[in-house]
This record gives structure tokens, sequence and C-alpha cells, in this order.
């Protein structure tokens, strides 16, 4: 079911916008505020320790974020409604507890358009600065957050309830009522405190045992509280305490192989689990390749009025991290900040991931010894074809830099009429990767490029009589393809680019505002071509609303000495 996928990000985003106001100190300080935070959270009390999931909101996002990033919510709400209405009616449902599921989110969906302001989430009891909860009990979500006004909040569950034709059971256990949603094999919890309100999913068979967990009538021990997981995880990778979390995968694959303990291990035998039918050998290599790949952090690392930054953490044991250190190749541009609409890097040392790529297939074949899962056989002609694969032709390419800096379109058919443009390879023998362009046209094998960087035309109007005036150029160990503008002073700027320290492996910037301003320009004629077409429209619309919201979005993805690093920056209009 993509489409509960799809509402569960645009619901974790939606929450994540609802922890929201502080800051502006310095970095230290911030930090030292995030491990306070932390410390005297009350929430983490309810999560047991060993949860393998847990995303915490500690710290309040500064009120003008919070404001920009609620208004675009409540534009991805109105998407989503509408794929799930499309979902309803059209799609199958492999069990009626899915199509409740989409019902009972689509009412959610509905209680929260147009109210996703301070003003609107107040009339529905709901905090703009409320702090909150999501962890695992077992795989099964539980969620607390903070709330404003408890008897709006219990009104809002009503109107969910009576939207969506669920009925709850209304009950009680001790003094604490709850609503009780039957789902056959699971059950679903809503429950309201003074403070809070809590949402859970529960294995049936193990209802009465953990719900007095979920509704905090008794605390687990250990909890989250009692250990330093969370205050170790905002020191080692400099999070904020605006929202932060983890999946510990070795916890996953326990409970997959039915190893693990306490809570964990009573969700697994309610749900029928079965451990996973593999031999000794199998069940050793399964432990030491999670081990290579143990957890994902994630978290947010700048904060302020108008941008923020994140940065998840796929970390990994040593031998793979300084694996990930010596894929990234340096390549001109790469990484570093531009102003283009869009620019995307890619920087790799081909042969050291050829050499990576097949050390972990080694290691399988090793680890695997006796496993049935291991095909002895089909892993050496894998570990073959890597080597036919990364060629000398393949692997003297280093990466590249694409920039994208304006795009004017033809109002006629909302063709590009001019591009600014350039493209830089990086490779080993610049001249042999543009001895290729002879293999399109033999006018290309007269090409004469000289070496020193002065850039040539490229004949294409052999190809296409409608292509724009491109260039060539080669100097040292780059080619630059650049079409619009001054392709001398583009080429000697891309051949003296600064390198990125340290090299990311990926690099991307995009600027959807520019692009909706050069799209507002033929917008009548993009719409006249896309009528009818109610998927294309929705996603036009979808685009339009946040490129009013956001501004330039950069990602960065580097191998350190922790594992695979992903920041993304994003400034908002």
């Amino acid at each position: 079911m993509g489409y509960l996928e799809k509402l569960s990000n645009s619901l974790v985003a939606a929450a994540l916008v609802l922890s929201l106001a502080s800051c502006g100190d310095s970095r230290d300080k911030q930090e030292q505020a995030a491990l306070e935070a932390v410390s005297e959270s009350v929430l983490l009390a309810y999560a047991p320790a060993d949860t393998p999931y847990v995303f915490a909101n500690s710290r309040p996002f500064p009120q003008a974020l919070t404001e920009k990033l609620l208004l675009n919510a409540d534009a991805e709400l109105a998407h989503a409604a509408g794929e799930m209405q499309k979902a309803i009616e059209t799609e199958p449902f492999d069990t009626p507890e899915e199509k409740q599921l989409m019902l009972l989110a689509q009412a959610v969906v509905a209680e929260l358009q147009g109210k996703m302001s301070a003003d609107g989430l107040a009339s529905l009891g709901l905090l703009i600065d409320g702090k909150s909860l999501v962890y695992g009990m077992g795989v099964l979500p539980v969620i607390r957050a903070e709330i404003g006004d408890a008897q709006k909040v219990q009104e809002l569950i009503s109107r969910v309830e009576q939207r969506s034709g669920m009925a709850a059971q209304q009950q009680r256990l001790g003094e604490q009522a709850y609503r009780r949603f039957d789902l056959e094999q699971l059950v679903g919890i809503m429950a309201v405190t003074d403070k809070h309100l809590v949402a859970a999913l529960l294995p049936a068979k193990a209802e009465a045992e953990l719900l007095p967990l979920v509704l905090g009538n008794s605390m687990p021990t250990p909890s989250l509280a009692d250990n330093d997981t969370l205050k170790q995880m905002i020191a080692d990778n400099g999070y904020l305490g605006y929202g932060e979390g983890y999946i510990d995968l070795v916890k996953f694959s326990e409970f997959a192989l039915g190893e693990s303990q306490g809570t964990n291990a009573m969700i697994f035998s309610a749900l029928d689990g079965v451990p996973a039918d593999l031999s000794p050998a199998c069940n050793r290599m399964v432990k030491d390749l999670v081990q290579s790949v143990p957890r994902v952090t994630g978290g947010f690392t700048e904060v302020a009025d108008k941008s923020y930054s994140l940065k998840a953490v796929v970390e990994t044991s040593a031998p793979v991290a300084a694996r990930l250190q010596r894929i990234a190749s340096p390549v001109p541009g790469v990484g570093i900040e531009n102003d283009a609409m869009l620019s995307l890097g890619l920087a790799l040392n081909l042969p050291e991931l050829r050499d990576a790529l097949k050390a972990g297939m080694l290691s399988v074949m090793e680890q695997g010894k006796g496993c049935e899962m291991v095909d002895e056989q089909e892993m050496t002609q894998s570990i073959q074809g890597l080597d036919i694969l990364f060629n000398p032709m393949v692997t003297g390419l280093k990466g590249l830099n694409l920039q994208v800096n304006d795009v004017i379109f033809d109002p006629q058919n909302v063709t590009p009429k001019f591009v600014d443009a350039l493209l830089l390879l990086a490779a080993d023998d610049p001249r042999s990767v543009s001895g290729m362009l002879s293999m399109l046209h033999h006018k290309f094998t007269q090409l004469r490029i000289p070496a020193d960087g002065t850039p040539v035309v490229l004949p294409l109007e052999e190809l296409s009589p409608d292509a724009p005036v491109t260039h060539i150029a080669i100097k040292e160990k780059a080619l630059v393809v650049s079409t619009g503008g001054d392709a001398k002073a583009k080429s000697a700027a891309a051949f003296s680019a600064p390198l990125a320290a340290p090299a990311p492996i990926l690099a991307v910037n995009y600027n959807g505002a520019r692009l909706l301003e050069r799209l507002s320009a033929v917008e009548d004629q993009v719409m006249q071509n896309i009528q009818g077409d109610e998927d294309m429209l929705a996603g036009y619309r979808g685009f339009k609303d946040s490129s009013k919201t956001y501004g330039p979005v950069s990602v960065r993805v580097t191998g350190t000495d922790k594992g695979l690093v992903i920041d993304q920056s994003v400034m908002l209009q």
C-alpha cells in the first residue's frame, strides 16, 4: 500500500512541524541546550530502553520557521487527501483492515486541513510547540505528544471516528479512559490524558500485558530516560534537540530471527512470529552483516527563522567506513555551494568502488560458508562480472558536475528555447571521452580541441537543427561542455572550481522557486498540456505550493569515519 506509506510520510512531516519555537545562540550553547532538553524530557520515561526505533522532539522550533512550514504542510495535506480518496475509490485492498486504516487516515487529514496554524491547531486542542515521542514496542509504533486542551482533542477524535465510520469501543484501565479500535490481529489504541495524546498499535494477543505500558499506568524498566543513548547520539552528531532519532538494525534483525528479549520478544510471540528458518551458518552470517551497518540516526543540525539543516548517518563498522571514504573522488565544483537552478555532482573512484563491491562479496562468501543462502559459484561469477563492468575505459571516469543555471521556455510548446548550462566530466583521459563523439556523426572526427581549455563549437546542428550553440573544452583531466553565456569564461570557471574537502560522493542543489518563476511565464500552456491528467495536475499544483515555501535545497552524501553521512540544507522563501 504505497498510499499508506505516502500518508505516513506526510504525517511524520506534520508531526515535525507540530513540535516547533527558540534559538539564535552559539553552536556550543545550542548543543548544550539540546542535551539539557533531552535530560529533562519526561516523555523518554515512557519508551523502553530496548526500543528498535525512536524519534523525539525535545525543543520547539523558532515560531517564524514553524509558521512557514505549517503553510506548506497544509498544501501537502490537501494533496494527500486527493491521493487517499483516489485509492479508496480505485485501489484493491489486500485486507479489510487496510481499507479501515486508510479511511481513518483520511478522516485525520480532513480534520487537519485548513488548520495548520497556531490558532487552527489550538482549535483542535493541539500545540504548535508541543514535544512528542515516537517509539517502537517491537516493530509496532507508539506515539505520545503534548496537547493543549484535552477536551478539544477528545472532540477531535470523536469527529475522526464519525468521518471514518470506525466506531471505537470506550474502555478504561484504572482511572485512564481510552478508545479501542478492533483490527483483528491488531488493536488500535487512542487515549487522552491531561497533558498527552497517546496512539498505538498492539497485538491483540498481548493487549492486556502491553496496554498499561502504552497508557502510562506502568512504566518500562529500564526506559530511555535511564540511559544515555539519545544524549550520546546527540553529542556524537551535533543534533540540536529539535527532532532526532535512530533505527537500530541490530534489534530489528534480532526480532526477525526470533531472538529478542523482554517486550520485543512478547510482541514477536503475540504476532505469531516464527523465527527465520536459517541454518546456524546463515544465522551467523546475517548477524555479522548487520553488525557492518548496525544503526541509522538522523536529526536537525541547524535551525533558524528561514532555514534548517538535517543530517542522517548510516553508521557502519570501521572497515566499511574506510571503504566509503576511499570511494569519493574529488571533482572540481562538486560539493561546493552554487546558485544554479539545478546542479548534480557525482564523484566516484570507480576502481575503489569495484574493489569495495568485490570485498563485500568475498566477505559474504567467507562469513556464509555452509549457509544455504550463499551460492558460491554465482557469487564467483558476479565478482568476475565486476571486472568486466569496471573496465579501464569506465574506471578512467572520475565523476561529473552538471549545472543548469537558467532555462527559458517557448510559450508555444513549453520546450526550452534557451539553456544556460555546463557539464564537467573528470577523467584520466578526457580526450578519449571526446573521441567517443565520432560515433554520433562523422563530422565530430574533424574536431580539433586545444588542450589549454579553449572552447570550440560542437557541430550539433548535424544531429538536430534546433540544437543550441554548444561548446566543448579540454584541460588536464577534465572536459567541459557548455551552452548559453560566455563559453570561455564558463569553461575557465569550471576548470578552476575548488575541490570540496572531504569530497562528497553525491551533491545536489535545487532551486524550485527559480524554476517556478520560469514556468509561470508559460503556465497557460502548461495547464493546457496537462488538462485532463489528474495526476499531472496534482503534481504541478504540489510543485507550485512547495516552491512558494522552499528556496534553495542542497544535499550532500559523504563517506566519513562514522559511515555514510547525508546532509540536507533547506532555505525558505
